[in-house]
């Protein structure tokens, strides 16, 4: 069984049941716990050797103090050599415990290259050397070294905290109360740790870093405490956005319906217009047929009542399709802008008289018979015989046009004017829009 004493600058092995040995490390022991106290490291360092001008010594070094294969664990050299081993580490942890399972492996009186019962494990690392007995010096300057740079993260928090805490139109009560407090006391705070960073001495060491420390504990804090702020304001913002947004839909809902009652409004005072525009065309259209017999022979009658047909026809067409235009798209009932409403054109036959000079007579009924000049005879020598050409009557008589020299026109059929072809006689026609139909 062994028993390990560590000390400041070395690390003995020795046998239980070796008097000396046990004795030596007694003194040893008493020795170094004297050469203890006059070190007193600061919270969060811890009493390491430091390689400082070639030498060994003690100093304060940052607890669990990490780099890169900083910490050397030697081994002193056996008897008859002048060299020992050497082994580099990343913490003092790793190499103490090298060192512990290199020393378990040591058998008495076999010792060939190095001791692996005696070792040293120190850092080379300069900025932990100071000429100060007690470390401070040291331990000052890796303190600033981290206060500077986190006072000055901190105070750029804690300015977009507040700007954003105060570009914000709505708060929260709750909240808002408790953030605005904290920010207050890191302001606070941040000043507090400047004033006593200035004036960093041995007395407030302690205090200073215990206070930095909980400004950094007090910084995680801050930053959940935004976080939970902006999720308050964004849960707020939402809200409203979203009552924004259901008032936004339901005025568009009350317009498109309005929208809707509007347009069928407007669809039903077309539909009607355009009933009441296809019953006069029809009235007119009977009208003219029931007129046709007392001033048309029969031929003359029937081919007009054909033609009025299939005006009618075209037109009742035309009137059916205003119909699904108006139900099924967009766009409103005009005048026709051919015939301005009217339905019809004016007749370039009759010159819109409606009348012109009769095919049979060519309007020469009722004027004095060319033959018997007017007398209604003739004389054949000492004979006096009636005249054949005018029948005894002294005047052309002509039946197809009743005696008036004229004839009503059979385009037209007396009316002066023609079905237009583009309305097909409705004087109407649909005028389409592109706005959106609600």
């Amino acid at each position: 069984m062994f028993i390990f004493v560590t000390a400041h600058t070395k690390t003995f092995l020795f046998k239980k049941n070796t008097m000396k040995g046990l004795l030596s490390a007694i003194i040893l022991t008493l020795f170094l716990t004297r050469a203890v106290a006059q070190i007193a490291c600061p919270p969060g360092y811890m009493e390491r050797n430091v390689k400082c001008n070639g030498k060994i010594g003690a100093k304060c070094v940052p607890e669990n103090y990490t780099c890169n294969k900083c910490w050397i664990l030697d081994f002193a050299p056996c008897p008859g050599r002048k060299l020992g081993g050497s082994w580099f580490y990343g913490s003092y942890e790793k190499a103490l415990k090298a060192a512990n399972k290199e020393s378990s492996n040591w058998h008495d009186g076999k010792c060939t290259w190095y001791d692996n019962t005696n070792f040293t494990i120190y850092i080379d690392d300069e900025k932990y050397c100071s000429a100060a007995p007690d470390g401070n010096v040291a331990v000052k300057n890796d303190l600033l070294s981290k206060i500077k740079p986190f006072l000055q993260r901190y105070k750029a928090e804690i300015t977009n905290y507040q700007r954003y805490f105060n570009g914000q139109p709505y708060k929260p009560g709750a909240v808002t109360k408790e953030y605005q407090t904290q920010l207050k006391q890191a302001e606070d705070n941040v000043s507090r740790l400047e004033a006593m960073t200035n004036n960093l001495n041995d007395n407030n060491l302690a205090e200073i870093e215990n206070m930095f420390n909980d400004m950094q504990r007090e910084e995680q804090n801050l930053k959940q405490s935004d976080a939970n702020f902006r999720n308050n304001t964004n849960a707020s913002r939402q809200e409203e956005i979203n009552n924004q947004q259901a008032e936004q839909t339901k005025r568009q809902n009350e317009q498109r319906l309005e929208n809707q009652r509007k347009t069928q409004e407007k669809i039903d005072a077309q539909m009607a217009d355009i009933s009441r525009k296809s019953k006069a065309q029809a009235e007119v259209a009977s009208t003219i047929v029931d007129g046709l017999g007392s001033m048309m022979n029969t031929y003359l009658v029937n081919q007009a009542k054909r033609s009025i047909a299939e005006d009618n026809r075209k037109r009742s067409q035309k009137f059916e399709e205003l119909k699904r235009q108006v139900q099924s798209e967009e766009g409103e009932l005009v005048d026709c802008s051919s015939c301005n409403g009217e339905g019809y054109d004016r007749c370039n036959t009759c010159s819109s008289n409606g009348k012109k000079t009769c095919g049979v007579c060519y309007g020469k009924a009722g004027e004095n018979c060319a033959v018997c000049k007017g007398s209604g005879t003739y004389a054949v020598g000492s004979t006096t015989l009636s005249c054949t050409s005018c029948f005894g009557k002294g005047k052309i008589s002509c039946t197809s046009c009743g005696n008036t020299g004229e004839s009503l026109c059979i385009i037209c059929n007396g009316l002066g004017k023609t079905q237009c072809i583009h309305c097909s006689g409705t004087g109407q026609e649909f005028k389409r829009s592109y706005s959106r139909r609600y």
